[in-house]
């Protein structure tokens, strides 16, 4: 069965319409303690991270947080700390941690990669043994870069939905 333009059309609006409802719905909450470092999808296509002030224990009706980056929150008066209600809310996520293993991971590949072909060029003259001139070089260059990926993951955070 082929659609015409018009009913093609109507599908459009009815999805649109639907993913548009579902954007809006309030978020589920489960309980995140304060302190927590939560991200925020706020309706208007707004993304505010910060870190819990008060626990949100459902059924919740707001978030209070200190916004991050900016200077810490001492008491809730202070200027960075900010309420949103729950309504307002399209997504919220948590801190998971960094991604300090996934960057070493990454960083040990391509140094293991990139110490290999460097071992391949002895400078000293030609080499006894290709194989081992490129493990030899190869390990202290993937230990290298995997220190470097790693310390570029640790600044990385990683969210996930609460749990």
């Amino acid at each position: 069965m082929v659609l015409g333009h018009g009913a093609r059309l109507g599908v459009a609006i009815l999805f649109a319409l639907a993913v548009n409802a579902r954007a809006q719905s309030p978020v589920s909450v489960t309980p995140i303690d304060s302190g927590t470092l939560v991200r925020l999808h706020v309706i208007g296509d707004s993304v505010v991270r910060g870190r819990l002030i008060a626990p949100l224990v459902p059924p919740g009706s707001a978030l209070t947080l200190c916004q991050f980056p900016g200077p810490p929150c001492t008491a809730t008066t202070d200027p960075g700390v900010r309420v949103w209600p729950l309504t307002s809310v399209r997504q919220l996520e948590v801190s998971q941690g960094s991604a300090v293993k996934t960057g070493a991971t990454i960083g040990f590949l391509i140094g293991m990669i990139v110490g290999t072909q460097l071992g391949k060029f002895c400078l000293d003259g030609p080499c006894p043994s290709t194989g081992h001139a490129a493990v030899h070089v190869g390990l202290p260059v993937a230990g290298l870069f995997a220190l470097l990926g790693g310390a570029i993951g640790d600044g990385k955070v990683r969210w996930g939905t609460p749990r």
